[in-house]
């Protein structure tokens, strides 16, 4: 199935890629996580942000928590488009990916 839904994103359908994966993983597959990244950055390339966050949210929900390199221009985009429930959700999952700041909280 990477094959596949890499072919899907270098063909510029990157729709049916997300379907697929989506698919996948209600469907209880095994996941490819650079694969779900690479999709999910292009989606954010091509501003589908919605798309993305519920790809994000599925990956959640089957307990797969990743550090995602688009996941800020994906809060920047969802809150762009009036989506602030759902950014203000990525920001908390951003943050807690993080995890606390080794050395301690920043000074004024």
């Amino acid at each position: 199935m990477k094959e596949l839904v890499l072919f899907l994103c270098e063909d510029k359908k990157l729709s049916e890629a997300w379907q697929l994966l989506v698919f996948s993983l209600k469907n209880d597959q095994s996941v490819d996580i650079d694969v779900f990244g690479t999709v999910l950055d292009r989606l954010c390339k091509v501003q589908k942000f919605y798309e993305a966050f519920h790809l994000y949210y599925e990956l959640l929900e089957k307990g797969i928590q990743e550090r995602f390199s688009c996941l800020e221009e994906l809060r920047n985009g969802l809150e762009g488009e009036g989506k602030s429930k759902e950014a203000e959700f990525v920001a908390k999952r951003m943050m807690s990916l993080e995890g606390p700041n080794p050395l301690g909280p920043c000074k004024p």
